[in-house]
């Protein structure tokens, strides 16, 4: 039958400790590759709990699922049923927008039945919902200089410029539907950042390893990236942001580190976690390492 409300699952695990004498850390974050990596059952309509955070002698712990909903109030209406949400931007006026999935996941193929862009003010008040049928998988959400916002697809494989005020796409880019590793195709986009000048930084993603950026008016301009974790390669580049000096930040997911760069791609810095050090000591000592998904 289907989850139901107030159903406990339990979750069994096994991890080699040989030769480890440390604490092992156990929790949603599989960036530290030590323990459970929960990214597969953390979905929408699932919150997590752990009866311990970290690996003891003691009986083996459970994890308790329970469903949730997630409703946000609206003097415009009742409520605004909320998915899983992954991405949030402010405007200039303080107004705050958030992208979630409604209904769907990370492994969905349908189009969403809900707008999945709310907009709210910054009391919390319901103000406008946009994206009506334009996605099926969102994932990153940017505000630009000019207020227009920037979404990525992660299902569709697109990019979308969107007018904050009426919804519409003000520019797409990518081919909807189709993945790759091209000038005009992306492998689930993450994320936007748009320079003071309007280019376009486009993480690319989960599929690809790379930076592509684009002009204002869509047409490509350069990219760099591969996968690794050397410097200037990336394993799932996840977010961005680009700050008033044109300095680009990219989060590294699974090396777990930000990397800055200019403009053009030239390295300037790396910021590395505590995560990526204790994934580099777990697997020098020999422990396991899950494959992200």
């Amino acid at each position: 039958r289907d989850l139901m409300s107030g159903d406990i699952l339990q979750l069994h695990c096994q991890y080699d400790s040989t030769n480890t004498d440390r604490v092992t850390h156990i929790g949603l974050d599989e960036r530290t590759r030590e323990m459970c990596n929960q990214y597969y059952i953390s979905t929408q309509d699932l919150s997590l709990e752990c009866d311990y955070d970290h690996l003891t002698p003691s009986p083996s712990p459970t994890f308790h699922l329970t469903a949730t909903k997630y409703e946000a109030s609206s003097q415009l209406s009742e409520t605004v049923s909320i998915g899983q949400i992954t991405g949030l931007a402010l405007d200039n006026k303080h107004n705050i927008y958030f992208i979630h999935r409604g209904r769907n996941t990370f492994f969905s193929r349908s189009k969403l039945a809900e707008d999945p862009i709310v907009k709210m003010s910054r009391s919390f008040t319901f103000l406008a919902s946009l994206g009506s049928g334009l996605f099926v998988v969102p994932h990153g959400l940017s505000i630009d200089m000019h207020g227009f916002l920037w979404a990525t697809d992660v299902g569709l494989h697109i990019v979308l410029k969107i007018h904050p005020d009426v919804g519409e796409v003000a520019l797409q880019l990518g081919i909807p539907g189709r993945s790759g590793l091209s000038r005009s195709t992306f492998d689930k986009p993450t994320d936007v950042a748009v320079s003071p000048s309007g280019e376009i930084y486009v993480a690319d993603g989960y599929g690809n390893s790379r930076i592509v950026v684009f002009s204002a008016d869509g047409g490509y301009l350069r990219e760099w990236g591969s996968p690794g974790s050397k410097t200037g390669q990336f394993q799932v580049p996840h977010s961005l942001v680009m700050d008033s000096r044109g300095l680009l930040y990219v989060a590294d997911r699974e090396n777990a580190r930000v990397q800055v760069f200019d403009a053009f791609g030239g390295f300037k810095a790396e910021w590395v976690s505590r995560s990526a050090s204790h994934a580099s000591s777990a697997q020098a000592e020999g422990g396991a390492s899950p494959r992200p998904p």
